[in-house]
């Protein structure tokens, strides 16, 4: 509203926008470093965008991020105006786990330890034919068989994998001998299988 020095007076108006909103987050749980990746969901109000290491397309790789704790921050735009709320994120350590080359067992061996095959020491094996700490060739047979080993820190755990090969008992025969006198030389012995 405006009056000139006569006292005349006119007014007129105009509408501003004022944008902006408030950001919010949820907790974020923790996870493994080999946990898969996730999409990230905790943002209010939705469509927002999240960053922080680790942090691609709105989704969290736990294996980029790598150990330790992380801040994630998620933006919200209104009109030009942004605001931002941030929350950690727990990535626990995950245990390298290894299990050396199983050497070939015949079928007729009743028990093998595997445990100076598996490494970090104190972990779990299973697969076919594997009880406790032992492979039974004799119950798992001849053929290629799958033994895995896990380890857990406590909340994460590493799983690896060997084949162990069986090989089957060989059957051994022989063929009857003929007759001999004792006054026969020395004669070569022949008819065994296999060779």
């Amino acid at each position: 509203r405006y009056t000139d020095s006569k006292g005349c007076t006119d007014s007129t108006n105009k509408y501003i926008t004022v944008g902006g909103t408030t950001a919010f987050m949820g907790n974020l749980n923790a996870v493994c470093a080999n946990d898969p990746s996730f999409a990230l969901n905790v943002g209010f109000p939705t469509g927002g965008n999240y960053h922080g290491t680790g942090v691609y397309n709105n989704r969290f790789y736990p294996d980029s991020a790598g150990a330790g704790v992380h801040t994630i921050s998620y933006v919200v735009s209104s009109f030009g105006c942004n605001d931002t709320a941030t929350k950690s994120i727990t990535v626990n350590a995950t245990p390298t786990v290894t299990i050396s080359s199983l050497p070939n067992q015949c079928a007729s061996t009743f028990s093998v330890s595997l445990t100076s095959y598996g490494s970090p020491s104190g972990g779990s094996f299973y697969g076919s034919a594997v009880i406790g700490t032992n492979f039974y060739p004799i119950i798992a047979g001849a053929g290629t068989h799958t033994v895995y080993y896990t380890k857990s820190n406590g909340g994460c755990a590493d799983t690896t994998s060997a084949s162990l090969v069986v090989d089957p008992v060989p059957v051994a025969s022989l063929s009857n001998f003929s007759e001999r006198c004792v006054t026969d030389g020395v004669f070569t012995l022949s008819g065994g299988s296999p060779t």
